[in-house]
């Protein structure tokens, strides 16, 4: 056990004493998801549409119809964008697929950012105009379009959540996630 002095500092006397699930359970950390890939989830972005309503269609409940165009993976190219060994290390990002900034904020003062590629949209490669797949353009996936019924339960709030899973987007880096309706009153 480490004792609090001049030669350890307090978080040294943090970790040393309590266990490890103590400090990830008081800082509402989990270890799931770190050995795939440093704590990234798989999961794609969820997707939020409204369905308008009327104040009778929440009284009594109803069906309808909801239109949405959605992206799938272009079956052409299965996802990869470019005939096969088409993609090359994107020159901008060096195929780390994230771009750093630096700014000054003042004297001595500096700060870092780190985002998505512009270039390669955070994948690390780039494809070369004549390898892109004539389907998708190189964009991996293509919209389509997906009519869902949508079942408006007698008694719903204006404002309520209709959830559909693994509706939403196609990709391949990630699970397709929710596709969310909120029902709107008009």
């Amino acid at each position: 056990m480490i004792a609090m002095g001049k030669k350890h500092s307090r978080t040294e006397w943090v970790l040393a004493v309590l266990p490890k699930t103590t400090l990830l359970t008081l800082f509402n950390l989990s270890l799931v998801g770190v050995a795939e890939g440093g704590g990234r989830d798989n999961g794609g972005e969820d997707v939020v549409h409204s369905l308008k309503v009327s104040l009778e269609d929440l009284y009594l409940g109803t069906s309808k119809k909801h239109s949405l165009t959605w992206n799938v993976i272009c079956s052409m190219c299965n996802g990869k964008g470019s005939k096969s060994g088409g993609s090359i290390k994107c020159g901008v990002c060096q195929g780390s697929g994230m771009k750093v900034s630096i700014r000054q904020l003042g004297p001595s003062m500096i700060q870092q950012m780190q985002r998505p590629c512009n270039e390669c949209k955070g994948s690390g490669e780039t494809i070369r105009d004549k390898d892109r797949c004539p389907q998708c353009k190189g964009e991996k996936d293509v919209p389509e379009n997906k009519v869902l019924e949508v079942i408006v339960e007698k008694g719903m709030q204006n404002g309520q959540k209709i959830t559909f899973p693994g509706e939403a987007d196609e990709a391949l880096c990630c699970i397709s996630t929710l596709l969310i309706l909120t029902v709107l009153l008009f």
